[in-house]
């Protein structure tokens, strides 16, 4: 970089840090490609919709800001642009997580679950009250599901919630409702 520019970027990030809307809106012009860039790779790699690309936009907007105003130049080993770059990564590398797990979890939700195992049914309580699909699915929970899916599984048809297995079993939330979801899809292929 130029020593004009970057005596210019110096400048702007003093005074981002110290408050000043105009120089950070500079800096934002400067590295709005970096952004862009950015954006565009991070937005490949999920199933994004349009606002969650904006959003994606607005958070990596707002990381150039972050390292704008957390930025060193005396301490750091690193100039500005590789700073940002890996500041305004890691942000988006977590919503990316963060809009992916939502999403999973609104795939997989208990009330989908219910819908999924008795949907073929008028009467929710005729497959259990069929002997034959009883011994069906205690032959399913017995050779095809986890220890840790059994427990679950049996949690879940006594009647307890995601919240309250995941207290139960010393487990996450999102752990026991990837759970559901693998004992859906199990009871599904094999039924």
């Amino acid at each position: 970089m130029p020593q004009k520019i970057d005596e210019l970027l110096k400048h702007n990030l003093k005074l981002t840090a110290e408050g000043s809307d105009e120089a950070f809106s500079k800096i934002l012009k400067m590295y709005s490609p970096l952004i862009n860039s950015l954006v565009a790779k991070y937005s490949s790699m999920g199933d994004l919709d349009s606002n969650d690309e904006e959003d994606m936009y607005q958070e990596a907007v707002l990381s150039l800001y972050k390292a704008a105003i957390t930025y060193k130049p005396e301490i750091e080993n690193v100039t500005f642009g590789l700073y940002a770059r890996i500041c305004i990564s890691r942000r988006l590398i977590s919503l990316l997580r963060h809009i992916n797990i939502h999403k999973n979890r609104r795939i997989c939700s208990v009330d989908e679950i219910d819908n999924a195992l008795y949907s073929q049914y008028s009467d929710p309580a005729l497959p259990l009250l069929n002997k034959e699909s009883l011994s069906r699915l205690d032959e399913i929970i017995e050779n095809h599901l986890s220890a840790y899916e059994k427990k679950i599984f049996t949690s879940y048809i006594d009647g307890m919630n995601a919240s309250d297995i995941a207290k139960s079993v010393g487990k996450s939330e999102k752990s026991v409702y990837n759970a559901i979801c693998r004992i859906k899809a199990k009871v599904r292929k094999l039924l």
